[in-house]
């Protein structure tokens, strides 16, 4: 039994539709892994003692800007304030507090926060206010 010439073309032509489809799909889902976005990324600061000196270091892992500073306390009841400092997008910023002679820092809080969380944090409470 033999095919048709007309019939056994359009089988051809289906079959290669068909199989041109599928490597598209393929492709198309194979591809679409790559293409996703990077999560944000994140600042923080660490801080150490060291004598009458509190030792700051703060990174900024993420694309876009981020704010750091730091508040603390020193046996002298002096205050250890840097005011809030921006911070360029994957950068690392150090600076030194001094208590002064014969103190020592006690309490110490260092913070840094980049704009997209900032950003995000105002979103979430003006969806919840009334």
């Amino acid at each position: 039994m033999s095919v048709p010439k007309r019939t056994a073309r359009r089988l051809l032509i289906a079959g290669a539709v068909i199989s041109g489809s599928a490597v598209v799909a393929v492709s198309t889902t194979v591809g679409a892994g790559a293409a996703r976005a990077l999560p944000p990324g994140d600042a923080f600061c660490s801080a150490v003692p060291v004598g009458s000196r509190l030792d700051i270091e703060c990174t900024n892992t993420d694309v876009g800007a981020a704010t750091a500073g730091v508040l603390g306390l020193c046996t002298n009841l002096r205050i250890l304030h840097r005011p809030a400092e921006r911070m360029r997008p994957e950068s690392t910023i150090r600076w030194s507090e001094d208590c002064g002679p014969g103190a020592h820092p006690i309490l110490w809080s260092p913070n840094a926060r980049t704009d997209y969380d900032r950003l995000r944090d105002n979103e979430r409470t003006r969806d919840n206010d009334f």
